[in-house]
């Protein structure tokens, strides 16, 4: 269960990826995340997110799920932007 205060869904701060990043421990994010062009977020744990936020990945950036998986995911990939499951990734 996400830890957040849903009955105070924001401001919770927005993360923004821009430059190749893995996560590979356990997290619970309340805020936004954003993965910017050029850059990649690889989830390889599990990410329990806030089901008021997104992550946004915007064009050119890309957002690899390889071997974990994203709990209470509002995903938003752009048009050129990549989502990848891997491994049986799950979001």
């Amino acid at each position: 269960m996400c830890k957040c205060k849903i009955n105070y869904l924001f401001p919770y701060s927005t993360t923004t990826i821009s430059s190749n990043t893995t996560w590979n421990s356990d997290t619970i994010h309340c805020g936004h995340i954003i993965v910017t062009n050029n850059a990649t977020l690889t989830i390889s744990a599990q990410l329990i997110m806030n089901p008021a936020a997104k992550i946004i990945v915007q064009n050119g950036g890309t957002l690899i799920v390889d071997t974990g998986n994203i709990v209470n995911a509002n995903v938003d990939v752009q048009t050129s932007a990549k989502l990848q499951l891997l491994h049986n990734g799950t979001v």
